[in-house]
């Protein structure tokens, strides 16, 4: 065998014996066996290449000289790797078979499960592995390609640089901070309490040794409470709260200023939000350092938007309730004191948003043609030029304009058809980030037009691995007649578990009527893990076919019926169903009492009291042949809380 067929078949086998890792235990003799076939590749690769390092990009390999790339094989066990923070290992020729099965049942651990017991270079060590050196993936490049992946590992590099007092990643670290804070959604950010203490460890650390780094970091946290400020209950304000207490009162001034300067969604919750952030008794100081705040009284003085804004927060009544009457108190006072100069201040910036909503609200109330046209190109101007630093805000409001105008247009649109497509085109352009705005979610979901056909749909979920929900559900909005074309995609790529567990997921709450067609086609894929997430899937979303479902059960595969029963769980009738199918099977002289032993445990194991009453007839069957029958059904009956009638009821 050459070198290059040596290689080729070498990673076939890694890739089976890798997806047999994500669906089996240690223990399961097709794990086991696919372990063999694997060393048996790796051996005869080691007569050619002696020791084997692999080295792994997001998309590629390196083998010796040989740089492997652009074929899904690469590509699936690339990702595997890369995903776990490795960037190469080494094997060498003496590696045992048992040595093999810990390290392929270690590496194919849930990625947050593996992050989170530690140093990947201490997880490998040549204690437990011997014969493998694994190079842990330097963390700046991490970052820059798998942001999606950070909300599972940030906690572990930030626990890592603290505790090893390592200056080079806590400098990374630090730099970063906003990139991953902005890319968190508030579960991921606060329902982790190992997280929230990594997260507090950390700006402890800098508090004590970058004091700069530490102001920013928590300026980063405190933009991310005011983002997300709609979306926070009473509990996670308080865990923000917690995360911000280490700022003195000069810095709180500071943040305070800064963000009534630069924010421009700074509002009345906004202004709530951080008197409620300060610690109790610390607000009149707070207050005291914001009265001397040079940048917020010269901004007062010079720019018209700022007075203005201030002006807006001072109106509402609730600004004098509680704390914040203290800082509505010293605003006042700073704007009272203010001294204009004479003449009009002409503030640029605020012309513009003003000229904007002024055009749409043209657009709405125009009704001749002619100037409905003018109108709508100059829109499509304003949102070509401002695409790099868009309003979302503002492009939420078109787009509900236009959808409203052609309500009420029985004659066409096409005057405005342009601006609804260069909308689309920015709205299908930025949402593959990973999770987006509460602004960006109101585009998609307003979304009625398309600016892009569906290959450019499946080539991003399929081949550049960029799936989510988002890109599911227009897809289905705006090609529902190429859903044979996603099903084939679905077939073609049923090898890479990763991938489709990341649109398994994805289906997880969204709301189509092609849904259930989607997880029963990934169920009739060969992948046996992905027909077990198929069916949690099918679980969550309350979506139920039932005849498919008794199909499974009738199966043989006991865990494929356990998810499919699972999935009745709610379904009263259909459930009754499914314990006959699983409990009331014929058994002459025991000869099947063994397939219905091995249905008692998913009874055990979903704690069905619905089939208590065939139950308890499993544990009345007489004859010495369902002897095993009938402990088995009295174990199960004991833990469903229930004695038979032999044991005195």
């Amino acid at each position: 065998m050459d070198k290059h067929a040596a290689i080729d078949n070498f990673l076939r086998n890694l890739r089976m014996v890798l997806n047999n890792a994500f669906m089996y235990n240690k223990e399961h003799p097709y794990f086991l066996k696919s372990v063999d076939l694997f060393k048996g590749s790796l051996d005869a690769l080691f007569s050619l290449i002696s020791p084997l390092k692999i080295g792994f990009t997001p998309s590629s390999l390196f083998i010796g000289s040989e740089h492997l790339e652009s074929q899904p094989l690469y590509e699936e066990i690339a990702r595997i790797f890369h995903n776990r923070k490795i960037k190469s290992i080494e094997i060498k020729d003496n590696v045992t078979t048992e040595e093999l099965v810990d390290f392929l049942s270690t590496v194919t651990m849930p990625v947050r499960d593996l992050i989170q017991q530690g140093n990947i270079r201490a997880i490998f060590n040549k204690a437990k592995f011997p014969d493998f050196l694994v190079e842990e993936l330097d963390y700046s490049i991490f970052l820059s390609e798998q942001g999606s992946e950070l909300k599972d590992l940030w906690g572990s590099f930030l626990r890592e640089a603290v505790v090893n007092n390592d200056s080079d990643r806590i400098a990374d670290l630090s730099d970063n901070f906003g990139t991953v804070v902005r890319k968190l959604s508030s579960k991921d950010f606060l329902d982790d309490q190992r997280l929230q203490a990594d997260v507090k460890d950390f700006l402890k650390h800098l508090k004590e040794s970058q004091r700069d780094k530490f102001y920013q970091c928590s300026k980063e946290i405190f933009k991310w409470a005011m983002n997300n400020k709609h979306n926070l209950d009473n509990e996670q304000l308080d865990k923000m709260k917690a995360m911000l207490k280490e700022l003195e009162d000069s810095e709180f001034a500071r943040l305070f200023s800064e963000e009534i300067l630069e924010d421009d969604k700074f509002d009345l919750l906004s202004f709530q939000l951080f008197s409620r952030f300060i610690v109790e008794g610390r607000h009149n100081n707070v207050s005291n350092h914001l009265a001397n705040d040079k940048a917020l009284k010269d901004n007062l003085k010079d720019s018209l938007s700022v007075k203005n804004k201030v002006k807006e927060l001072l109106s509402a009544p609730e600004a004098e309730m509680g704390t914040s009457k203290i800082f509505h108190n010293t605003l006042k006072i700073l704007l009272t004191n203010i001294t204009y100069e004479e003449g009009i201040y002409f503030d640029r910036k605020l012309l513009e948003v003003n000229y904007r909503f002024v055009l749409v609200s043209i657009f709405s109330t125009e009704e001749e043609m002619g100037k409905l046209k003018i109108v709508a190109n100059r829109l499509s101007q304003v949102v070509e030029h401002d695409k790099q630093d868009m309003d979302l805000d503002w492009l939420v409001t078109v787009l509900e304009a236009i959808n409203a105008k052609k309500k009420n247009f029985s004659r066409g649109y096409k005057e405005f058809s342009d601006l609804e497509k260069r909308l689309a085109n920015f709205v299908e352009t930025m949402f593959w980030q990973g999770s987006i705005s509460l602004q960006m979610q109101k585009l998609v979901d307003s979304l009625e037009v398309t600016s892009m056909d569906s290959h450019f749909y499946l080539e991003k979920m399929f081949v550049y691995g960029q799936i989510n929900q988002n890109a599911i559900k227009l897809f289905l909005r705006f090609f529902p007649s190429d859903i044979a074309i996603f099903y084939k995609n679905i077939q073609d790529n049923a090898y890479k578990t990763e991938m489709m567990a990341v649109l398994t997921e994805a289906l997880k709450g969204l709301k189509h009527h092609l849904v259930l067609d989607i997880l029963k086609t990934i169920y009739s894929t060969p992948n046996q893990f992905l027909k077990i997430e198929a069916l949690r899937a099918m679980a969550d979303n309350k979506i139920i076919d039932q005849a498919f479902l008794l199909n499974v059960i009738s199966g043989q595969d006991i865990t494929l019926k356990k998810g499919a029963v699972y999935a009745l769980l709610n379904e009263s009738e259909s459930l009754k169903k499914a314990i006959a199918i699983l409990l009331d099977i014929p058994s002459p002289f025991g000869i099947r009492n063994h397939i219905i032993i091995e249905n008692l445990q998913i009874v055990d194991e979903l704690i069905l009291r619905e089939a208590i009453n065939s139950v308890i007839g499993l544990s009345n069957r007489r004859f010495f042949w369902n002897k095993a029958l009938r402990e088995k059904a009295a174990q199960t009956l004991r833990k469903l809380n229930v004695r038979t009638g032999r044991e005195g009821i």
